[in-house]
């Protein structure tokens, strides 16, 4: 099952630092506060593909493709599960609008509507960055890797891709893979 495999992932991700989570969703807040990531943000590489793709994480990570996976609720997986330590830096993948909100299964969550069209959802993060900067560049910090919402417990990124905007779901795999590696 999915589950199995997102467990098994976890297991071979680096070990996150011991952050409190707190209760419900975190305020916006920049690593180098206690017990936050202490990597600063301008040192790590900014990873680019052939496709113009900016790697979605700055930092180490595993994954794996899991998207069209079936869930427990009756849908679909929709994205791919990108586990990383809490307090990873999300990038965003392609220049646009960010808007920062949260909600109950996904917990923090930064949207993306590229400048090409495209949409790319970003979850379960454990904090924000660039909160009302409206447009950012492609390589722009947007978030940081958490366990906000459904994801208690398995700090991950859930990345979805939306060829030319809202609801046409793409399997990011490969593009995060050729982007990232």
């Amino acid at each position: 099952m999915a589950g199995e495999a997102v467990a098994q992932a976890a297991a071979a991700a680096p070990e996150a630092p011991q952050v409190d989570p707190g209760a419900g969703a975190l305020p916006p807040v920049r690593p180098g506060e206690p017990g936050d990531v202490a990597v600063p943000v301008a040192e790590l590489p900014v990873l680019q593909a052939a496709s113009g793709w900016v790697c979605p994480l700055a930092g180490p990570f595993s994954h794996f493709d899991d998207f069209g996976d079936p869930r427990h609720y009756g849908g679909w997986h929709k994205g791919n599960d990108l586990i990383a330590p809490t307090g990873t830096p999300v990038l965003a993948v392609e220049s646009g609008r960010v808007e920062h909100r949260a909600n109950r299964i996904g917990g923090n969550s930064a949207y993306l509507f590229a400048d090409s069209g495209n949409y790319y959802y970003n979850t379960h993060l454990s904090a924000y960055e660039n909160v009302g900067a409206g447009w950012v560049p492609a390589g722009a910090v947007i978030g940081y890797v958490g366990d906000s919402g459904n994801a208690a417990g398995l700090p991950h990124l859930h990345f979805e891709y939306h060829l030319g905007g809202r609801g046409n779901h793409i399997n990011p795999y490969p593009i995060v893979h050729e982007a990232c590696f």
